[in-house]
């Protein structure tokens, strides 16, 4: 009589120690090997998209034209720039052209290029009113600048506008941006000619 009761105990801790699979385990059982397989293909078709992207190393120094070149890129490769994007870029290409005129004026001073059309000329006339401009401007782009504003508004630009053209019509400073390698800078912007040729 013990033993008969000692055999159904351990049947019945056999049972509940390993239950035997229901239906619905079964059921679980294969949505999880699904799963699992669909999973297995996404990781191989990612995998399979990662070999192909390239990734590349640009290397150059300032101002040689690596952020243009991935400009280009996502141009070519059919994405637009959002309209935020596009506003960013203006400034940056505002505060360029006018940087490069500042260059350019010191840099004909400091190669002793006298104005081609006289001292009293239009484009000497315009240069000194770009620098009067630098001067009373000069402390608000840096307060814009400190907060991650943009430094121009469209109609500011605008109105200089004509003096910057006034200035790069001279045949001195277009000397002077031929002979800028003797004077070396990395704020220079070698777009500068490009957009006072426009």
């Amino acid at each position: 009589h013990y033993i008969i009761q000692m055999s159904v105990a351990l049947s019945f801790l056999t049972c509940c120690a390993f239950p035997k699979e229901s239906v619905d385990d079964r059921e679980v059982i294969r949505w999880q090997r699904k799963r699992n397989k669909e999973i297995e293909i996404e990781l191989k078709k990612e995998k399979s998209r990662f070999r192909r992207r390239q990734m590349i190393l640009l290397l150059g120094t300032g101002e040689s034209g690596k952020s243009t070149f991935l400009k280009q890129m996502k141009i070519i490769n059919g994405k637009h720039f959002t309209n935020q994007e596009i506003k960013q870029l203006k400034d940056i290409i505002y505060d360029n052209i006018y940087k490069g005129v500042l260059f350019l004026l010191q840099a004909r001073e400091s190669l002793n290029i006298p104005w081609s059309s006289g001292h009293d000329s239009v484009a000497a006339h315009a240069s000194r009113q770009i620098e009067t401009h630098f001067n009373e401007t000069r402390s608000m782009r840096r307060e814009r600048a400190r907060l991650s504003q943009p430094l121009w508004l469209e109609e500011e630009f605008l109105e200089i506008v004509p003096l910057l053209r006034a200035i790069w019509a001279d045949e001195s400073v277009r000397l002077a941006f031929d002979k800028r390698s003797k004077i070396i800078t990395e704020n220079f912007s070698e777009n500068t000619r490009y957009y006072l040729n426009r």
